[in-house]
């Protein structure tokens, strides 16, 4: 049973399992302590855990979402940006790139539309060299990664509202970031 129906500023309720599931919501790869994966059962979850992630994030982060059409990506981005205090995250797929200011700026990045290369117009590595969150959907879309320190999530549909989201941290600071990231939410779903 979960712990408190309003979440507020709680995220507990989003990593107990539901009555009548045999998932788990968090499976940690415990044998890398830069991995894990969740299971998200609604967008409101799916949006919750970017707004654990926000406890987090720091400057110069860049966050890569892979995923298809509908798996979730920007619900998360609106979290994140709640998380951090920017309020109106919205997706960018027809302008780009959207920022917002909060207790660290963020840059929502949707290279949907772009071909393979053509993001170096975008200054995307100054974003994260000016302090920015920097959070791309479609990265495949990169001719390279704009920083070394990653986080890279991978979204899975599994139905209509199911979501499996596996992370993974590249970079000596994001992966201790990540770590912490694994601890907090696995002392939330204890």
């Amino acid at each position: 049973t979960s712990a408190g129906n309003s979440h507020g500023n709680s995220f507990s309720a989003l990593f107990f399992k539901r009555e009548g599931e045999d998932e788990t919501l968090i499976n940690k790869k415990e044998e890398k302590a830069d991995s894990m994966e969740i299971t998200s059962f609604s967008p409101e979850q799916t949006r919750l855990i970017g707004e654990c992630m926000a406890r987090h994030v720091y400057s110069g982060l860049t966050i890569l979402l892979y995923g298809d059409l509908g798996a979730g990506k920007t619900v998360l981005v609106k979290g994140l940006g709640d998380g951090l205090g920017a309020r109106g995250v919205r997706s960018p797929s027809f302008t780009l790139i959207n920022e917002y200011e909060g207790r660290l700026p963020l840059a929502h990045v949707d290279l949907y539309r772009l071909e393979r290369g053509d993001e170096y117009e975008l200054g995307l590595c100054e974003y994260a060299d000016d302090g920015f969150v920097l959070v791309i959907e479609w990265p495949d879309r990169l001719a390279e990664q704009p920083t070394k320190d990653l986080w890279k999530l991978y979204f899975c549909r599994d139905s209509e509202t199911v979501r499996r989201i596996s992370f993974k941290a590249e970079g000596e600071k994001a992966v201790k970031t990540m770590e912490l990231l694994l601890k907090d939410i696995g002392e939330i779903g204890q």
